[in-house]
C-alpha cells in the first residue's frame, strides 16, 4: 500500500483511472495500491476533509499528479 486516505468531514469523490468513481463520506477510509492513478476531492455541493498518509516511504513517496 502507499497511500491511505481517512475521510474526517464532508461528502468528496475517489476515482481510479479506468474505474467508477467511488462517493466519499465521513469514516470512509481508502487505501491505494502502488502505481494507481487516481484522484480525489471534495463533491460540488461540500467540503471535504480528510488525512493522506503515505506508506513505504523507503520505497519512494506518492507523486501528486
Amino acid at each position: 500500500m502507499n497511500q491511505i486516505l481517512l475521510v474526517t468531514e464532508g461528502t468528496g469523490y475517489y476515482q481510479e483511472k479506468g474505474k467508477p468513481i467511488q462517493l466519499l463520506h465521513k469514516g470512509d477510509v481508502v487505501k491505494i495500491l502502488p502505481d494507481v492513478i487516481h484522484w480525489h476531492g471534495a463533491s460540488p455541493d461540500s467540503a471535504f476533509t480528510h488525512i493522506a498518509v503515505n506508506t513505504n516511504t523507503p520505497k519512494g513517496i506518492v507523486e501528486w499528479l
